[in-house]
Protein backbone atom coordinates (compact mmCIF):
# COMPACT_ATOMS: atom_id res chain seq x y z
CA UNK A 1 0.00 0.00 0.00
CA UNK A 2 2.27 2.54 -1.53
CA UNK A 3 0.22 5.69 -0.45
CA UNK A 4 -0.37 4.01 3.49
CA UNK A 5 1.34 5.26 6.63
CA UNK A 6 1.46 2.51 9.07
CA UNK A 7 2.68 4.03 12.42
CA UNK A 8 3.34 1.94 15.79
CA UNK A 9 4.18 3.61 19.53
CA UNK A 10 3.98 2.24 22.78
CA UNK A 11 3.60 3.08 26.37
CA UNK A 12 6.84 0.98 28.30
CA UNK A 13 5.72 -0.21 31.68
CA UNK A 14 8.82 0.81 33.71
CA UNK A 15 7.17 2.62 36.72
CA UNK A 16 7.65 5.93 37.84
CA UNK A 17 9.15 7.48 34.40
CA UNK A 18 8.50 7.90 31.13
CA UNK A 19 9.91 5.60 27.80
CA UNK A 20 7.58 5.82 24.53
CA UNK A 21 8.57 4.77 21.67
CA UNK A 22 7.55 5.04 17.99
CA UNK A 23 7.57 4.19 14.39
CA UNK A 24 6.22 5.39 10.86
CA UNK A 25 6.37 3.74 7.76
CA UNK A 26 5.26 3.53 4.25
CA UNK A 27 6.47 0.52 2.05
CA UNK A 28 9.80 -0.35 3.01
CA UNK A 29 10.78 2.65 5.24
CA UNK A 30 10.49 3.18 8.28
CA UNK A 31 10.97 5.95 11.02
CA UNK A 32 11.85 5.15 14.62
CA UNK A 33 11.77 7.85 17.48
CA UNK A 34 11.72 7.80 21.20
CA UNK A 35 10.31 10.12 23.38
CA UNK A 36 12.08 9.80 27.07
CA UNK A 37 14.01 7.09 29.04
CA UNK A 38 14.15 7.17 32.22
CA UNK A 39 12.61 5.80 35.44
CA UNK A 40 13.14 5.52 39.12
CA UNK A 41 12.61 1.68 39.07
CA UNK A 42 15.93 1.11 37.59
CA UNK A 43 14.93 -2.92 36.99
CA UNK A 44 12.08 -2.18 34.92
CA UNK A 45 14.00 0.40 32.80
CA UNK A 46 16.43 -1.71 32.21
CA UNK A 47 14.79 -4.62 31.32
CA UNK A 48 12.60 -2.04 28.53
CA UNK A 49 15.71 -0.74 27.00
CA UNK A 50 16.71 -4.25 26.54
CA UNK A 51 14.02 -5.56 25.11
CA UNK A 52 13.81 -2.71 22.59
CA UNK A 53 17.37 -2.58 21.31
CA UNK A 54 16.60 -6.90 20.82
CA UNK A 55 13.23 -5.82 18.91
CA UNK A 56 15.11 -3.55 16.86
CA UNK A 57 18.81 -5.10 16.37
CA UNK A 58 18.59 -5.76 12.86
CA UNK A 59 17.72 -1.71 11.70
CA UNK A 60 20.38 0.33 11.50
CA UNK A 61 19.70 3.41 14.22
CA UNK A 62 17.34 5.61 16.12
CA UNK A 63 16.29 8.24 13.62
CA UNK A 64 15.33 10.33 16.46
CA UNK A 65 15.42 10.68 20.44
CA UNK A 66 13.28 13.52 22.20
CA UNK A 67 14.18 14.25 25.43
CA UNK A 68 11.55 16.38 27.47
CA UNK A 69 13.96 17.66 30.57
CA UNK A 70 16.65 16.35 32.69
CA UNK A 71 15.08 14.87 35.54
CA UNK A 72 16.12 11.41 36.60
CA UNK A 73 13.31 9.90 35.85
CA UNK A 74 12.95 10.88 32.44
CA UNK A 75 16.76 10.60 31.24
CA UNK A 76 18.77 7.80 33.48
CA UNK A 77 18.42 4.98 30.90
CA UNK A 78 20.12 7.32 28.16
CA UNK A 79 23.58 5.92 28.76
CA UNK A 80 22.04 2.16 27.96
CA UNK A 81 20.02 3.28 25.24
CA UNK A 82 22.78 5.17 23.54
CA UNK A 83 25.40 2.59 24.17
CA UNK A 84 23.11 -0.35 21.99
CA UNK A 85 22.22 1.64 19.23
CA UNK A 86 23.13 4.24 16.64
CA UNK A 87 21.23 7.58 17.16
CA UNK A 88 20.95 9.79 13.83
CA UNK A 89 18.89 13.13 15.95
CA UNK A 90 18.50 13.70 19.81
CA UNK A 91 16.35 16.86 20.18
CA UNK A 92 15.96 18.57 23.61
CA UNK A 93 14.72 21.88 25.15
CA UNK A 94 17.04 24.79 24.53
CA UNK A 95 17.85 26.15 28.52
CA UNK A 96 19.57 28.94 29.37
CA UNK A 97 22.91 28.22 31.12
CA UNK A 98 21.53 29.92 34.28
CA UNK A 99 18.10 27.53 34.13
CA UNK A 100 21.05 24.87 33.69
CA UNK A 101 22.81 25.63 36.87
CA UNK A 102 19.65 26.48 38.66
CA UNK A 103 19.06 22.70 37.58
CA UNK A 104 22.51 21.34 39.01
CA UNK A 105 21.87 23.11 42.35
CA UNK A 106 18.66 21.77 42.71
CA UNK A 107 20.22 18.00 42.56
CA UNK A 108 22.67 19.07 44.82
CA UNK A 109 20.62 20.31 47.08
CA UNK A 110 18.94 17.05 46.98
CA UNK A 111 22.18 15.23 46.89
CA UNK A 112 21.55 13.13 44.28
CA UNK A 113 24.24 14.67 41.38
CA UNK A 114 27.29 12.54 39.91
CA UNK A 115 29.83 14.12 37.51
CA UNK A 116 28.01 12.36 34.53
CA UNK A 117 24.79 14.42 34.96
CA UNK A 118 26.93 17.47 35.49
CA UNK A 119 28.27 16.76 32.05
CA UNK A 120 25.08 16.38 30.22
CA UNK A 121 23.30 19.31 31.56
CA UNK A 122 26.36 21.88 31.13
CA UNK A 123 27.32 20.98 28.23
CA UNK A 124 24.97 18.53 26.28
CA UNK A 125 26.29 18.72 22.37
CA UNK A 126 29.57 17.14 24.26
CA UNK A 127 28.03 15.06 26.28
CA UNK A 128 25.95 13.41 23.47
CA UNK A 129 28.97 13.43 20.63
CA UNK A 130 30.87 10.93 22.73
CA UNK A 131 27.90 8.65 22.47
CA UNK A 132 28.20 8.87 18.93
CA UNK A 133 25.26 11.27 17.97
CA UNK A 134 24.78 12.97 14.76
CA UNK A 135 23.09 15.63 15.15
CA UNK A 136 21.54 17.87 18.07
CA UNK A 137 18.61 19.74 18.10
CA UNK A 138 17.70 22.67 20.05
CA UNK A 139 13.86 23.56 20.80
CA UNK A 140 13.67 27.36 21.24
CA UNK A 141 10.75 29.88 22.02
CA UNK A 142 11.93 31.77 19.21
CA UNK A 143 12.08 34.77 21.32
CA UNK A 144 14.32 36.56 22.98
CA UNK A 145 15.24 33.79 25.16
CA UNK A 146 17.16 32.36 22.42
CA UNK A 147 20.61 31.83 21.45
CA UNK A 148 21.98 34.58 19.97
CA UNK A 149 22.34 34.10 15.45
CA UNK A 150 26.07 32.63 15.47
CA UNK A 151 28.70 33.67 12.57
CA UNK A 152 27.94 32.55 9.34
CA UNK A 153 24.34 30.46 10.46
CA UNK A 154 23.17 29.76 7.25
CA UNK A 155 20.31 27.13 5.84
CA UNK A 156 20.81 24.05 6.96
CA UNK A 157 23.35 21.94 4.69
CA UNK A 158 23.75 18.67 6.77
CA UNK A 159 25.13 15.76 5.05
CA UNK A 160 22.67 13.16 6.75
CA UNK A 161 21.94 10.07 5.00
CA UNK A 162 19.58 11.04 1.86
CA UNK A 163 17.71 7.15 2.77
CA UNK A 164 15.15 6.27 3.86
CA UNK A 165 12.33 8.78 5.82
CA UNK A 166 14.35 11.70 7.60
CA UNK A 167 13.91 14.87 8.72
CA UNK A 168 13.22 17.76 6.39
CA UNK A 169 15.49 20.16 7.58
CA UNK A 170 15.51 22.64 4.95
CA UNK A 171 13.77 25.52 7.15
CA UNK A 172 15.70 25.00 10.09
CA UNK A 173 19.23 27.42 10.94
CA UNK A 174 22.55 25.22 11.04
CA UNK A 175 24.97 26.91 13.67
CA UNK A 176 27.70 24.44 13.74
CA UNK A 177 28.83 22.42 10.56
CA UNK A 178 30.59 18.97 11.58
CA UNK A 179 33.97 19.19 12.51
CA UNK A 180 36.48 16.36 13.79
CA UNK A 181 36.89 16.60 17.76
CA UNK A 182 39.72 16.43 19.99
CA UNK A 183 39.01 12.40 19.67
CA UNK A 184 38.91 12.19 16.35
CA UNK A 185 35.07 11.76 16.22
CA UNK A 186 32.92 14.00 14.04
CA UNK A 187 31.26 16.87 16.14
CA UNK A 188 27.16 16.73 15.64
CA UNK A 189 25.61 19.05 13.83
CA UNK A 190 23.46 22.06 15.95
CA UNK A 191 20.36 23.36 14.88
CA UNK A 192 18.37 25.55 16.79
CA UNK A 193 14.55 24.82 15.81
CA UNK A 194 11.68 27.36 17.17
CA UNK A 195 9.08 25.57 18.46
CA UNK A 196 6.18 27.61 15.65
CA UNK A 197 8.03 25.18 12.89
CA UNK A 198 7.42 21.60 13.10
CA UNK A 199 9.52 18.58 11.98
CA UNK A 200 8.53 17.53 9.14
CA UNK A 201 9.28 13.43 7.78
CA UNK A 202 10.46 13.15 3.48
CA UNK A 203 11.05 10.26 2.06
CA UNK A 204 14.03 9.03 -0.18
CA UNK A 205 13.24 10.92 -2.82
CA UNK A 206 12.68 13.48 -0.63
CA UNK A 207 8.54 13.48 -0.86
CA UNK A 208 6.73 15.41 1.88
CA UNK A 209 5.11 13.05 4.12
CA UNK A 210 2.05 13.89 5.37
CA UNK A 211 3.47 13.75 8.98
CA UNK A 212 5.01 15.45 11.76
CA UNK A 213 6.65 16.16 14.97
CA UNK A 214 5.77 19.96 16.48
CA UNK A 215 7.26 20.64 19.70
CA UNK A 216 6.21 23.43 22.48
CA UNK A 217 8.45 24.76 25.76
CA UNK A 218 7.57 26.93 28.07
CA UNK A 219 11.07 28.60 29.83
CA UNK A 220 9.56 30.01 33.15
CA UNK A 221 12.10 33.18 32.35
CA UNK A 222 10.95 35.99 34.74
CA UNK A 223 12.40 33.22 37.78
CA UNK A 224 15.59 32.22 35.95
CA UNK A 225 16.05 35.66 35.73
CA UNK A 226 15.67 36.12 39.42
CA UNK A 227 17.78 33.65 39.89
CA UNK A 228 20.82 35.07 37.53
CA UNK A 229 20.83 38.10 39.95
CA UNK A 230 20.50 36.16 43.16
CA UNK A 231 23.30 34.05 42.12
CA UNK A 232 25.76 36.83 40.85
CA UNK A 233 24.91 38.74 43.91
CA UNK A 234 26.66 35.68 45.81
CA UNK A 235 29.02 34.26 43.72
CA UNK A 236 30.50 37.87 41.24
CA UNK A 237 32.62 35.07 39.26
CA UNK A 238 28.98 34.53 37.07
CA UNK A 239 29.00 37.38 35.20
CA UNK A 240 31.18 36.44 33.64
CA UNK A 241 28.90 32.89 32.07
CA UNK A 242 27.45 34.36 28.77
CA UNK A 243 23.63 33.83 29.33
CA UNK A 244 22.65 32.63 25.90
CA UNK A 245 25.35 30.12 25.72
CA UNK A 246 24.91 26.38 25.17
CA UNK A 247 27.08 25.38 27.52
CA UNK A 248 28.19 26.14 31.19
CA UNK A 249 31.58 27.15 32.08
CA UNK A 250 32.40 24.19 34.71
CA UNK A 251 35.63 26.34 35.46
CA UNK A 252 32.89 28.86 37.20
CA UNK A 253 30.77 26.08 38.80
CA UNK A 254 32.81 23.36 39.65
CA UNK A 255 34.48 25.04 42.44
CA UNK A 256 31.92 25.73 44.16
CA UNK A 257 30.36 22.55 43.77
CA UNK A 258 33.38 21.21 45.51
CA UNK A 259 33.37 23.37 47.99
CA UNK A 260 31.52 22.85 51.26
CA UNK A 261 30.86 26.41 52.03
CA UNK A 262 30.27 27.75 48.51
CA UNK A 263 28.41 24.57 48.03
CA UNK A 264 25.82 25.33 51.30
CA UNK A 265 25.81 29.31 50.09
CA UNK A 266 24.54 27.88 46.42
CA UNK A 267 22.00 26.07 48.13
CA UNK A 268 21.24 28.93 50.01
CA UNK A 269 20.28 30.86 47.49
CA UNK A 270 18.16 27.96 45.39
CA UNK A 271 16.30 27.41 48.89
CA UNK A 272 15.58 30.97 49.11
CA UNK A 273 13.30 31.36 46.22
CA UNK A 274 13.61 29.03 43.59
CA UNK A 275 12.75 25.66 45.19
CA UNK A 276 9.65 23.91 42.82
CA UNK A 277 10.79 26.05 40.04
CA UNK A 278 8.73 24.98 36.80
CA UNK A 279 11.67 23.49 34.76
CA UNK A 280 11.30 24.15 30.67
CA UNK A 281 9.87 20.91 29.17
CA UNK A 282 9.56 19.59 25.91
CA UNK A 283 6.17 18.50 25.05
CA UNK A 284 5.53 16.41 21.57
CA UNK A 285 3.00 16.36 19.13
CA UNK A 286 3.54 13.38 16.87
CA UNK A 287 0.60 12.54 14.16
CA UNK A 288 -0.56 13.22 10.60
CA UNK A 289 -0.40 17.09 9.27
CA UNK A 290 -3.72 16.98 8.53
CA UNK A 291 -4.74 18.24 4.69
CA UNK A 292 -6.54 17.45 1.31
CA UNK A 293 -4.11 14.47 0.96
CA UNK A 294 -5.59 12.78 4.25
CA UNK A 295 -8.12 10.75 3.33
CA UNK A 296 -9.00 8.35 6.25
CA UNK A 297 -7.54 6.90 9.97
CA UNK A 298 -7.72 4.12 11.97
CA UNK A 299 -6.03 3.41 15.41
CA UNK A 300 -6.47 0.38 17.68
CA UNK A 301 -4.98 0.37 21.30
CA UNK A 302 -4.11 -2.72 22.55
CA UNK A 303 -3.58 -3.31 26.47
CA UNK A 304 -3.88 -6.89 27.97
CA UNK A 305 -4.40 -5.51 31.68
CA UNK A 306 -7.84 -3.66 30.31
CA UNK A 307 -8.60 -6.26 28.29
CA UNK A 308 -8.43 -8.66 31.19
CA UNK A 309 -10.27 -6.74 33.81
CA UNK A 310 -13.60 -6.03 31.31
CA UNK A 311 -13.68 -9.70 30.67
CA UNK A 312 -12.84 -10.98 34.01
CA UNK A 313 -9.89 -12.96 33.45
CA UNK A 314 -6.93 -12.88 35.30
CA UNK A 315 -4.19 -11.12 33.28
CA UNK A 316 -1.47 -13.60 34.00
CA UNK A 317 -3.60 -15.90 31.45
CA UNK A 318 -2.80 -13.48 28.57
CA UNK A 319 -0.05 -14.79 25.89
CA UNK A 320 -1.09 -12.67 23.22
CA UNK A 321 -1.85 -8.69 23.30
CA UNK A 322 -5.47 -7.64 24.32
CA UNK A 323 -7.48 -5.62 21.60
CA UNK A 324 -9.38 -2.61 23.17
CA UNK A 325 -10.90 -1.35 20.28
CA UNK A 326 -10.59 0.50 17.41
CA UNK A 327 -11.00 4.02 16.83
CA UNK A 328 -12.28 5.63 13.09
CA UNK A 329 -12.75 8.71 13.24
CA UNK A 330 -9.42 10.30 12.02
CA UNK A 331 -7.91 10.84 15.27
CA UNK A 332 -4.35 9.45 15.43
CA UNK A 333 -1.88 11.92 16.65
CA UNK A 334 -0.38 11.77 20.06
CA UNK A 335 0.38 14.60 22.51
CA UNK A 336 3.35 13.81 25.27
CA UNK A 337 3.47 16.47 28.23
CA UNK A 338 6.56 15.50 30.04
CA UNK A 339 6.34 17.57 33.29
CA UNK A 340 4.53 20.60 31.37
CA UNK A 341 3.24 22.61 34.57
CA UNK A 342 -0.78 22.51 32.75
CA UNK A 343 -2.37 23.57 36.02
CA UNK A 344 -0.67 26.82 35.97
CA UNK A 345 -3.42 28.80 33.85
CA UNK A 346 -0.57 31.11 31.84
CA UNK A 347 1.17 28.12 30.61
CA UNK A 348 -1.93 25.82 29.63
CA UNK A 349 -3.60 28.69 27.26
CA UNK A 350 0.27 28.64 25.66
CA UNK A 351 -0.02 25.00 25.27
CA UNK A 352 -3.38 24.93 24.00
CA UNK A 353 -3.39 27.69 21.83
CA UNK A 354 0.07 25.98 20.55
CA UNK A 355 -1.34 22.57 19.55
CA UNK A 356 -5.17 24.01 18.97
CA UNK A 357 -4.81 22.71 15.50
CA UNK A 358 -3.76 19.18 16.14
CA UNK A 359 -6.29 18.68 18.59
CA UNK A 360 -9.28 18.03 16.35
CA UNK A 361 -6.88 15.01 15.40
CA UNK A 362 -5.58 13.28 18.26
CA UNK A 363 -6.67 10.27 20.04
CA UNK A 364 -4.11 9.97 23.21
CA UNK A 365 -2.38 12.36 25.30
CA UNK A 366 0.06 11.66 27.99
CA UNK A 367 -1.09 13.00 31.65
CA UNK A 368 1.58 15.57 32.88
CA UNK A 369 4.14 14.54 35.82
CA UNK A 370 2.78 11.13 36.07
CA UNK A 371 -0.99 12.11 36.56
CA UNK A 372 0.10 15.00 39.43
CA UNK A 373 -2.84 17.01 39.95
CA UNK A 374 -0.13 19.88 40.42
CA UNK A 375 0.64 19.60 36.12
CA UNK A 376 -3.22 18.48 35.63
CA UNK A 377 -6.59 20.56 34.41
CA UNK A 378 -9.71 19.41 33.67
CA UNK A 379 -9.31 21.93 30.53
CA UNK A 380 -7.56 19.17 28.66
CA UNK A 381 -10.24 16.86 28.77
CA UNK A 382 -12.26 19.01 26.64
CA UNK A 383 -10.35 18.68 23.09
CA UNK A 384 -11.89 15.34 22.53
CA UNK A 385 -9.19 13.12 23.28
CA UNK A 386 -10.18 9.63 23.17
CA UNK A 387 -7.28 8.29 25.41
CA UNK A 388 -4.95 9.85 28.61
CA UNK A 389 -1.78 7.57 30.00
CA UNK A 390 -0.46 7.90 33.03
CA UNK A 391 3.28 6.54 33.66
CA UNK A 392 4.08 6.10 37.54
CA UNK A 393 4.91 3.19 40.21
CA UNK A 394 2.27 0.26 41.28
CA UNK A 395 0.57 1.89 44.30
CA UNK A 396 1.77 5.37 44.10
CA UNK A 397 -1.36 7.66 45.67
CA UNK A 398 -0.53 10.78 44.04
CA UNK A 399 0.76 9.79 40.82
CA UNK A 400 -1.96 9.69 39.24
CA UNK A 401 -4.01 11.42 41.20
CA UNK A 402 -7.47 10.17 41.74
CA UNK A 403 -9.26 13.55 40.89
CA UNK A 404 -7.38 13.41 37.42
CA UNK A 405 -8.66 9.61 36.89
CA UNK A 406 -12.23 10.84 37.51
CA UNK A 407 -11.61 13.96 35.63
CA UNK A 408 -10.75 11.96 32.72
CA UNK A 409 -13.41 9.19 32.98
CA UNK A 410 -16.32 11.39 33.83
CA UNK A 411 -15.54 13.26 30.24
CA UNK A 412 -16.06 9.75 28.47
CA UNK A 413 -12.22 9.65 27.58
CA UNK A 414 -10.44 6.24 28.79
CA UNK A 415 -7.70 6.46 31.41
CA UNK A 416 -4.54 4.16 31.24
CA UNK A 417 -2.17 3.63 33.98
CA UNK A 418 1.34 1.50 32.79
CA UNK A 419 3.21 0.90 35.58
CA UNK A 420 6.02 -1.85 36.19
CA UNK A 421 4.19 -4.25 35.58
CA UNK A 422 4.56 -5.71 31.95
CA UNK A 423 1.04 -6.70 31.10
CA UNK A 424 0.11 -2.91 31.59
CA UNK A 425 2.06 -1.70 28.77
CA UNK A 426 0.15 0.31 26.27
CA UNK A 427 0.55 -0.48 22.78
CA UNK A 428 -1.22 1.72 19.58
CA UNK A 429 -1.14 0.92 16.01
CA UNK A 430 -2.77 2.23 12.73
CA UNK A 431 -2.87 3.13 9.05
CA UNK A 432 -3.61 6.74 7.62
CA UNK A 433 -4.67 7.06 4.25
CA UNK A 434 -2.75 9.32 1.90
CA UNK A 435 0.62 9.04 2.91
CA UNK A 436 1.81 11.74 0.90
CA UNK A 437 1.33 15.99 0.38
Amino acid sequence: MENTIFFERATHSIGQGAFFSGSVRVEHERFRYIYDCGSNDPQPLRYEIARYLESEQNENALDALFVSHFHKDHVQGLNQLLAGMQVESVIIPYLSPFERILLITEKAVENCLNYDEIQFISDPVEWLASRGVNRVIFVTTGGDESPPPADGMRTANDPQDKRGIRFSLKDIEEIETPVPAGNGRTQPVVYFLPHTTPLNLINTNSRMMNWEFLTFIHPDLERIEKFKDALIQVFPQFEYQDGRSISIRLDLLLPVLRNNIERGKLAGVYRNAFENLNYTTLCLYSGPAFNEATECCHLNILNKYAVARRSSVNPQSFHGLGHLGEYHHGRVGWIATGDAPLAVAIRREEFLNHYKDRFPFCSTMTTPHHGSKHNFDTSLCERGIAYFVATAREGNQHHPDPGVRRSVQQSGALFFLVTEEPLTELQEHGLVYGAYR
